[in-house]
């Protein structure tokens, strides 16, 4: 896979399914793939259903329990 983009966050947090398997963040411009070891999260805190439902593909679990807790540097992410 190619190297994502990473930006720092800018608390304006909105993700969304991009170019497959990528996700991509509309207020800094960074990228998620579902095997990386974060999660990311909206702005208000959430993990978007689409983002819960590819994490949980990854993991080979239900997308109801793919949200983790924790920090990875941002406010807006979730290690797993």
């Amino acid at each position: 896979m190619p190297e994502l983009a990473v930006f720092p966050c800018r608390s304006l947090c909105s993700w969304s399914p991009g170019p497959a398997p990528l996700f991509s963040c509309a207020g800094c411009g960074s990228q998620w793939a579902p095997d990386q070891r974060w999660t990311p999260r909206q702005a208000d805190g959430t993990v978007p259903a689409a983002v819960r439902a590819a994490r949980g593909a990854q993991d080979g679990v239900s997308a109801g329990s793919a949200a983790g807790a924790g920090s990875a540097g941002s406010c807006t992410t979730s290690g797993l």
